[in-house]
Formats: C-alpha cells, structure tokens, sequence
C-alpha cells in the first residue's frame, strides 16, 4: 500500500506551532515549577495569539485565534543541558550587527567594567568554533558540588570559585563597592532610556527585546545612541552570560545599574558574580537548575586542576 506521509500529516500543520528554546523559557518563566502540569508538559499565561493557517494546496487564509497553549517539551537526546548562561549567546549576535560596529562604540564600552569581556567577542576569540556544547561538561563539574563541605572535591583537590576567578577569566575589575543583587523584578525607572526602549515591558526585560534594541540602535552615530549602545550591551551581558537567573529575563534593579555609565564601574561586578553562582550551587536541588554564571566553571576548573594553560595576553 503506497503512503503519503506529507499528505496524512497535512491537516496537523495549521494545528500547533514550534517555539524556540528561548521563546518556551520565556513563557514558562524558566521552565519553572509553577508553570509545570506533569512530566515535560508546561502551561503558559493566558494569552491571544494569531496564527496564519494554509492548508496544502489551498492560499493563505485569514488567522485564527488562540487563547491559550499547552507545550509539550521532549526530553533532549542522550540527556543533553541546556544552560541559560552561555558564552556564545553574545558571539551570535555581534555576528549579525559588527558591520556596523566602529570605533565611536568602543569609546563607550571602555567606560564599562565589561570592556575586555566586550573585546574578546570584538576579537573573534570567543566564536561558536572554540565554545560548543558544553554544558554537559558544565554539569558534570557540578555534580562534584559538595554542599556540605561547601566546596568542589575533585579527589584530593576542593576549592570554590572566588571574585579573583572571575576577574581572571573575565577581566572584570575585582574592586569597587558592594551589589546587591536578586532576582526580584524591582521598580522600573521612569527615565528616558527605559522609556525609549521598554516602555511597554512591565515585570522584567526579556533577552529578546534587549537583542532587538541593540540591532535597532547600533547603526547610529549620535552620542546617545552609541552611548545607548554600550547600556544595552551591559544588560545583555548580565541577562545571558553573567548575572543569569532560570529565566530570559534581567530585574529593573540591574538594568537601572547598567544605565548608569557613569556609576556601572563603582560596583564590584566580580564579587557579585562569584557569590551569586556559588548561592545558586549551594540551593539548587539538580545540578541542571544551577544558574548564574556557569561556564566560568570550565576555565576554573581547567586553571583549579592544571588541565589547561593560560594564553599569555589572553
């Protein structure tokens, strides 16, 4: 009997719609247990979304609404991670607007804590060639996590990782005054910068707003929007790399900090980046649901153990 399998799964096309990754953490607030009916199914806030519908064979025809979805999230293969907070978020997006970057942007940059972190990307020495699936080697680093020593134990070597790890890796002053920072969505400014960029967000600022702002800004040439460009370089830093909480989203109360170039460098972002992933390894239940900034583990762990050698200049 011959099959058309195109043709019998046809009519299901105009019935579901395929999310990325991001998208499902942002509308599951992480994957977090509130958002969990059973297994891998999640529920998601009521909302409308209007879906274009075409049949095979047929024009496009006018869309359809729905109120609400159910997403079914299949386990990865072979037990593959996922961690929110990731170096080549960054790589993947000066990608798509370094044509456009100059010197004027950099100027701007320079004044911020994360300048050299910033180069390394401007550089090309963090690319998706150097930094790919790696977070089941991040995982298992974690599993060796012991909490009631509070410290890694690899065999006869145990260490933490500490505000002089940080700025080793990252290049990030280890100086300055002391932040506070959580998870809590905090109170958003009214300033015009918030209000040119997220006026309409109101709990938090999710990542992909903070991608579409620096694509929309990064071809100006004023000094606000160059200036602009380096706040919402900060943000995105701290979203996806640094400060990353289970969710795509970053607390006003960081935002506002980033805002301030003028103040951005009195923080001691070291010290507030090492205590806020060895909090979340000492209260996380599953070596998954770690957060903060997790792939600083690979280069401790590989300076902690002598398994690799630092590039002089790097």
């Amino acid at each position: 009997m011959e099959v058309n399998l195109m043709a019998d799964v046809s009519d299901c096309l105009d019935k579901y719609i395929v999310f990325g990754i991001e998208e499902l953490r942002e509308a599951t607030d992480g994957f977090s247990d509130s958002s969990l009916i059973e297994g891998s199914v999640y529920k998601v806030p009521l909302m409308e979304i209007s879906m274009p519908l075409r049949r095979s064979g047929t024009p496009m025809r006018s869309s359809r609404s729905y109120k609400r979805y159910i997403m079914v999230l299949p386990t990865a293969k072979n037990g593959s991670m996922n961690y929110r907070s990731n170096l080549l978020h960054f790589a993947g997006l000066y990608g798509t607007i370094e044509e456009h970057v100059k010197a004027g942007h950099d100027i701007h940059m320079k004044t911020t804590p994360f300048w050299r972190l910033y180069r390394a990307y401007r550089d090309k020495l963090v690319t998706t060639e150097h930094f790919s699936a790696l977070d089941n080697d991040i995982k298992m680093i974690i599993e060796q996590y012991d909490k009631d020593q509070g410290c890694f134990v690899f065999g006869d070597i145990k260490g933490v990782v500490t505000a002089n790890d940080i700025a080793d890796i990252f290049g990030i002053p280890n100086e300055g005054r002391n932040l506070e920072y959580t998870c809590t969505p905090g109170e958003k400014k009214k300033t015009t910068f918030m209000s040119k960029y997220f006026s309409d967000m109101v709990d938090r600022v999710t990542k992909t707003r903070i991608e579409a702002s620096i694509r929309n800004i990064v071809a100006g040439r004023s000094i606000e929007e160059r200036t602009d460009f380096a706040r919402l370089v900060c943000i995105y830093l701290c979203n996806t790399l640094l400060l990353c909480n289970s969710s795509t989203q970053i607390s006003w109360k960081l935002v506002g900090i980033c805002e301030n170039l003028d103040q951005i460098q009195t923080y001691n972002w070291a010290v507030a980046i090492a205590e806020y992933l060895n909090k979340s390894l000492v209260h996380a239940s599953k070596p998954h649901l770690v957060t903060g900034c997790v792939p600083s583990l690979l280069f401790w762990f590989g300076g902690k153990t002598r398994l690799l050698t630092p590039i002089i200049g790097r």
